[in-house]
Order: structure tokens, then sequence, then C-alpha cells
């Protein structure tokens, strides 16, 4: 019980809003979609029969299919949102040491 008052006491409001677009939330939102769609059909797999798998696989096909597209925005989120203080066509000197640069 005391630890959980220190818990509480311990938590902060954030000055931050959660941002709903960023790629960690996604990644987690696509784990979490991915296993609560799945758990219960892969825990009663070994008592479908052949006719009962066929017709109630295709929730893994449509679950993963939605996990991996998910990742793809996830992925192109933080590829678009990484601010690159380089460009990429940057010549680099490597005559030089790091300190003369």
């Amino acid at each position: 019980m005391l630890s959980l008052a220190f818990f509480v006491i311990s938590m902060r409001t954030s000055e931050e809003p959660i941002n709903l677009l960023s790629p960690v939330f996604l990644i987690v939102i696509a784990l979490l979609l991915y296993v609560a769609s799945t758990l219960f059909l892969y825990i009663i797999a070994n008592r479908l029969t052949a006719r009962e798998m066929e017709q109630y696989w295709g929730i893994n096909h449509v679950s993963n299919i939605l996990t991996n597209v998910i990742f793809a925005a996830a992925f192109l989120l933080f590829r678009f949102q990484k601010k690159n203080p380089y460009p990429e066509n940057a010549a680099v000197d490597f005559t030089r040491f790091p300190d003369e640069r």
C-alpha cells in the first residue's frame, strides 16, 4: 500500500500532449492489435479441424497484413520526422583530425 502511495505521489502531469501519430505509439498499437486478434486463434488451433482452420485462418492473414501496414507507416513517419542535420551528399574530409574540422 505504501508503494502505491509513493507511485501516485511521484506521478507528474506531462506538459507535452500525447502524440497519437508517433512511430513508437504506432508500433505498440500494431503489436497489441496482432496479439489481441490472434491469441485465441493460436490457443485453439490444435483443436480445429482442417475445414475450421481454413475458415478461421483468415483472421491471422488480415491481422498480419494490418500489422505490417501499421509498421510501414511507423517507419515512414520516423524517417520523415527525423531531422537530418547533415545533407546526404556532404563530402567528408578524412585528411584532418576531428579537432581541426
